[in-house]
């Protein structure tokens, strides 16, 4: 018979599925924003500055994770948040475009090319580290699809970019947190999150395995006692001593 601690940690392996390919989804993006910014300012702008584009995204996906580890001492994270924080991270990108291309590049509008990146980033940054604040029993496997989202958007921006163009690429990549933000809402539906049934029953399997032995038998005669009262069985040896007295007393 399965225990409580492995019925949750069989649950909580299997809701995980769907925050992989969030994580993987939301990565994947980020890549082909960053790799496709610094091709659009390559162009629009001096190539000595298309770089600063890396900076900024670097900025922006620590900064935002600095931001939650404020917050969540205020304020408590949930799926619903992360999903929101990602639907904003699928908006901010063709914002950040309109921005690129309403306001084309002089001087001293430098510091808007430099800021409007970061606003994408930031949120990428703060939807990825909920997920791994809520999820951080499974880190290390939503890692692993944090470094493979990033590995294939690395590759597959040079193929986006060369069929559809800068700007067209930026805006396809937007689609993929958004089917992110929505799976992250389907996880919230069905309460898996920092308080989700599993991870409790998980905890109260592990609970109830750090107690001692007499601590398990006082509470199972504790639960015993809320059962009903219970008939007493005569021993063998009650039986047997009751015979010796009744055949002693026929043989008088």
């Amino acid at each position: 018979m399965r225990t409580t601690e492995q019925r949750a940690e069989s649950k909580g392996q299997g809701a995980t599925y769907p925050t992989k390919i969030a994580i993987f989804l939301i990565t994947l993006s980020g890549l082909i924003l960053e790799v496709g910014l610094t091709r659009i300012y390559s162009a629009s702008i001096w190539y000595h500055f298309a770089f600063v584009a890396i900076s900024v995204a670097l900025l922006g996906w620590g900064l935002g994770g600095f931001t939650v580890h404020l917050l969540k001492q205020r304020v408590r994270l949930s799926m619903d948040a992360a999903a929101l924080v990602t639907l904003l991270y699928a908006g901010a990108i063709p914002l950040c475009l309109w921005l690129l291309a309403r306001f084309p590049f002089e001087m001293e509008r430098l510091p808007l090319y430099f800021l409007a990146p970061f606003l994408p980033f930031f949120l990428a940054g703060m939807a990825l580290s909920i997920v791994f604040d809520i999820q951080r029993a499974v880190a290390g496997s939503l890692y692993f699809a944090d470094l493979v989202g990033a590995a294939i958007g690395a590759v597959l921006v040079t193929l986006l970019l060369h069929t559809l163009g800068g700007e067209a690429a930026l805006l396809a990549a937007a689609i993929a947190p958004a089917i992110a933000a929505v799976l992250l809402t389907g996880i919230s539906v069905k309460g898996v999150g920092g308080s989700s049934e599993g991870q409790r029953a998980k905890g109260e399997g592990r609970s109830e395995a750090s107690l001692s032995p007499a601590s398990r038998a006082a509470g199972h005669e504790k639960e015993s006692s809320f059962e009903g009262p219970s008939v007493a069985k005569p021993s063998p040896l009650t039986l047997s001593q009751r015979e010796r007295e009744s055949t002693a007393s026929l043989a008088e």
